[in-house]
């Protein structure tokens, strides 16, 4: 059941130094929607994630949002709750267009997390976005997300993010390595090695909390596929490189199906949560 990630906009108003998307300051055109969601369709995706940069800054979201749907293909939004008002105001009344609502948490305190987000309201938008969904939402479709940087590792905030976690009645907790995809020249800074990562799960897996524990260590995010704003459908690799790629505006049909019978065989296949 493929999968993919579809940056719908490079714009965000964050400035997370270890941020693996790119910051090309694009946006997806409308014009394209329909081609780009029947190329997808055509080569078996079921499922796509909504996110960026930051998607609530799109000027068009809810028409992208709404055409998925219309497919019958299940979607996701990650955000980190910025972005235009009308855009929150939409995915609330439509949640039921969506498997999962995942929302980015990087700190247990509303001070670090601004920090590592380098924007003085994240924590207050973030918390905001998720306090406005309904109880019975967030324990059947939230998810947080955490990028677990070195500071995640030197704070020792397994336990009070759990905390955080648990208070908001999120469903899952999905922890998140740092990839080097599109890196910054700071990302070592917050760069985490792979057994600091896998000491931080195993200590997050230890906590006594309902949420569901998830795990995406930069290896397994690299066979994640990226759909870019400028169409262009890429796979991550464990480096900063991109793999296999192919233009979903551009390609004619031939060429998309040889593409998806040389290349496309090894999107992840997690079904539709």
């Amino acid at each position: 059941m493929p999968q993919v990630m579809w940056h719908v906009t490079d714009r965000c108003p964050l400035g997370c130094e270890y941020c693996f998307a790119t910051k090309s300051g694009a946006d997806f055109r409308i014009e394209h929607l329909n081609g780009v969601l029947s190329n997808l369709s055509g080569i078996g995706v079921i499922k796509i994630d909504v996110s960026g940069g930051e998607p609530l800054i799109h000027p068009q979201l809810p028409e992208i949002i709404s055409a998925i749907a219309q497919r019958g293909v299940y979607q996701t939004i990650t955000t980190s709750g910025v972005g235009y008002s009308s855009n929150r105001d939409y995915v609330m009344a439509n949640l039921d267009l969506f498997t999962r609502v995942i929302v980015s948490l990087d700190a247990p305190l509303g001070q670090e997390h601004n920090l590592l987000r380098a924007f003085p309201k994240a924590w207050e938008m973030a918390i905001g976005f998720i306090e406005r969904l309904p109880t019975d939402i967030r324990s059947s479709s939230l998810r947080i997300n955490t990028v677990v940087t070195s500071s995640f590792v030197s704070g020792r905030w397994a336990g009070p993010m759990g905390d955080v976690v648990e208070s908001v009645g999120a469903k899952e907790w999905c922890l998140i390595q740092p990839h080097p995809a599109n890196k910054k020249s700071t990302f070592e800074k917050y760069e985490v090695a792979d057994a600091d990562f896998r000491s931080v799960v195993a200590e997050v897996n230890a906590l006594e909390i309902r949420p569901r524990r998830i795990e995406r260590p930069r290896q397994l995010y690299s066979k994640y596929w990226v759909l870019y704003p400028s169409g262009m459908l890429a796979q991550h690799t464990t480096t900063e490189e991109r793999g296999a790629s192919i233009d979903l505006i551009q390609t004619d049909k031939a060429d998309l199906v040889q593409f998806v019978e040389h290349s496309f065989a090894s999107i992840p296949t997690k079904g539709a949560s």
